[in-house]
């Protein structure tokens, strides 16, 4: 497309009234769909380079509308973009416009209901020290119904199926259920998020399963991160001009029974210049759930610390797990931002300035930075995040309220008793083609989230006053380089390679044990 027409049809486009566009303003985008992911890398970018403003970026998934708004206001500001971004913004005004059209859609005079099927193959070898190693080809049949009536009711449902030969390696692809069909040699695995959003008088309403990430890492974060499977839920969300919150109540599983995860969290945008956001969750065994618990304006820590004890059993013992958080990013100027999270678990004040050293205190901190356009190399980034969580973060006296859903951390996916020290550098030769380099160092204590040590007993003194260790045990390090090239157009296709090289020394925790490990995974898929 000729340059000089880029700006006007953009214009045009975001310019079109979402009843009349492919994006229904309710839809989310979706935080671990390959397709779409790159609009958050977008996102970024510009939030930081041309001061967004009432963009509450911290608190992910966004919805199509926010998306809009931030194409309005890049369109004040033309004259400033590189000619990559110019081609992104063309790229995202398409799908506003309702280009590329789907395989079916229905639409009316106030409704539009679309239907795309994305084929795709996901190819994985593994060498030592995964277990298994070999090579996996993950075939992915994936139909999604997404539209809405009007601007006030929208659907969304995902049907993320793959047909797996035999090997099934672990984690090559997000999946609820994996069935090996009899004596056959091949895997069915899928997982369906799916929902329905309400515009209602001063909220939105979600209904469904989704994936939710608060805070500004971006390699995870530490109380509510995407790691997790998605988890069915009733979730409110609003925004008015500077200030966002966001309520949500959900079911989490686990081999020791279904729990409940209640969640709130407030966001400000400090001036267009940063976001402040603090956020707090509770999860408790499902035979301890009361109803008062769904009220998304109750504060459980400040009913806990005023000593109501909703959270203690008869005997005084905690069952349910409460923690809190605050997370703060402050752009340093147009193309420098500093952020930080803070996880209390919990907390014993009692030892003075040794408090936070008690077993008994659970904590957790991630540092971060992040470099738009660093030493003036137009359309690139360089991001570095450190975190740390505790020996005995997440954990629980009652297994069944252990900070998991199907054995996944709902908060930073590194678990307890980790650090992890991550450093990623992009860079777009153009809209459509980018290359990443990710270094990655990640260290584990001994520690265990399914192991609580003797934290919880309050009677015996000798216990309570020891100090939790960093990093507990026989250390186990890995180091992990990666580079992965990716030829891309915004929810049309994606061909993507990435080869990672990790060294990691006191495998499992034996001491003297190295060993290095490949992993070569390539990915291509195409939806109508």
């Amino acid at each position: 497309m000729p340059r000089q027409l880029i700006i006007p049809i953009f214009l045009l486009c975001v310019s079109c009234p979402f009843t009349n566009s492919w994006a229904h303003p309710l839809l989310n985008i979706s935080l671990d769909d390959p397709m779409m992911t790159d609009i958050y890398a977008f996102v970024d970018r510009v939030a930081l380079k041309y001061e967004l403003k009432n963009l509450l970026k911290n608190q992910r998934p966004y919805s199509q509308e926010t998306l809009h708004r931030v194409l309005e206001q890049l369109s004040d500001r033309q004259p400033q973009l590189t000619s990559v971004e110019q081609k992104v913004l063309a790229q995202l005004s398409r799908l506003i416009s309702g280009e590329p059209q789907p395989l079916l859609r229905g639409k009316g005079e106030d409704y539009q209901f679309d239907l795309n099927f994305e084929p795709g193959l996901i190819v994985t070898h593994r060498t030592e020290p995964a277990d298994p190693s070999g090579t996996e080809f993950a075939w992915q049949l994936r139909p999604i119904v997404s539209g809405g009536v009007r601007d006030d009711f929208a659907l969304f449902t995902d049907l993320r199926f793959y047909v797996i030969p035999a090997p099934l390696l672990e984690d090559t692809v997000r999946a609820e259920i994996e069935i090996r069909h009899g004596d056959a040699d091949y895997y069915s695995v899928g997982m369906v998020p799916g929902y329905v959003k309400f515009r209602l008088p001063w909220f939105e309403l979600l209904i469904g399963k989704d994936n939710l990430s608060w805070g500004p890492g971006r390699r995870s974060n530490l109380l509510v991160s995407a790691n997790p499977l998605p988890m069915d839920m009733f979730q409110i969300r609003a925004q008015y001009g500077k200030i966002g919150f966001q309520a949500f109540t959900s079911v989490a599983e686990s081999p020791e029974g279904n729990k409940i995860l209640s969640a709130h969290r407030l966001d400000i945008n400090l001036w267009d210049r940063g976001n402040l956001g603090i956020a707090e969750s509770l999860i408790i065994g499902q035979e301890d759930f009361e109803i008062r618990f769904l009220n998304p304006f109750t504060i459980y820590t400040a009913i806990e610390a005023l000593g109501a004890g909703i959270l203690e059993d008869a005997q005084g013992l905690s069952t349910g797990n409460l923690l809190i958080s605050g997370d703060l990013e402050w752009y340093l100027s147009r193309n420098v931002s500093l952020y930080s999270e803070l996880l209390i678990d919990d907390f014993q004040p009692r030892y003075g300035l040794n408090s936070y050293r008690n077993r008994g205190s659970k904590l957790g901190i991630q540092l971060g930075a992040y470099f738009v356009d660093p030493f003036s190399i137009e359309d690139t980034d360089f991001r570095i995040e450190y975190a740390f969580i505790n020996q005995f973060a997440y954990t629980h006296r009652k297994p069944v309220s252990t900070y998991t859903h199907l054995n996944r951390l709902i908060g930073h996916e590194i678990g307890t008793d980790a650090d992890d020290l991550w450093l990623n550098l992009r860079h777009w030769f153009s809209d459509k083609v980018s290359v990443t380099a990710t270094y990655e160092r990640q260290r584990h204590g001994e520690g265990d989230v399914n192991n609580p040590g003797d934290v919880y007993h309050p009677e015996n003194e000798e216990a309570v006053s020891r100090w939790w260790e960093f990093l507990s045990g026989t250390r186990e390090s890995s180091h992990a380089f990666s580079i992965e090239a990716r030829y891309h157009v915004i929810s049309e296709y994606l061909l993507k390679g990435r080869y990672t090289f990790s060294h990691i020394t006191n495998l499992k925790h034996e001491a003297g044990i190295t060993d290095n490990g490949h992993e070569l995974v390539l990915t291509g898929a195409y939806r109508f």
